[in-house]
């Protein structure tokens, strides 16, 4: 997700931009004139079961709008900061509740990483109608069978 937003914005001082929506959101303003991360925007993920009835399967989960998107991407940049630079995983915040609770502490499962590829594609596909892309020109993204929507158009 870093890589894409430093291909569409391009660092200017050499140093990559992080995954942290306030940082993409004034460059795309700064640089190009384009609305990031607007609060209209949404993406889906997987979370852990929440209802009874669900039993053990994940669930979908969809986070609205620029604080639920900030909060979700905090807890996979601290997850991933945590992985790269040797850190104990189980310390990464889950204010997002998107990522498994254990005795340990927060953790994402196998799901839990199907769901940041399709919170991944959704952004991506805000991003590229944020630049003036037609629908036509964003990816078919595969989507899960129990996925129930798209996101909506950005603002």
């Amino acid at each position: 997700m870093e890589a894409f937003f430093n291909a569409v914005l391009p660092p200017t001082d050499n140093r990559p931009m992080p995954l942290n929506v306030d940082k993409i959101r004034q460059a795309a303003q700064r640089e190009h004139d384009v609305s990031l991360f607007t609060k209209r925007w949404s993406l889906c993920t997987l979370v852990p079961p929440t209802a009874p009835e669900n039993g053990q399967y994940c669930e979908w989960r969809r986070y609205r709008g620029t604080e639920e998107t900030r909060t979700y991407l905090a807890d996979m940049k601290s997850l991933r900061d945590r992985l790269s630079h040797g850190a104990d995983p189980f310390s990464a915040t889950n204010r997002s509740g998107a990522m498994w609770s254990t005795q340990k502490g927060p953790s994402l499962r196998m799901m839990g990483v199907e769901g940041f590829l399709q919170a991944s594609c959704d952004l991506v596909t805000h991003t590229i109608e944020a630049y003036g892309g037609a629908i036509e020109q964003v990816p078919a993204w595969p989507r899960p069978d129990r996925f129930e929507g798209t996101p909506p158009a950005p603002a």
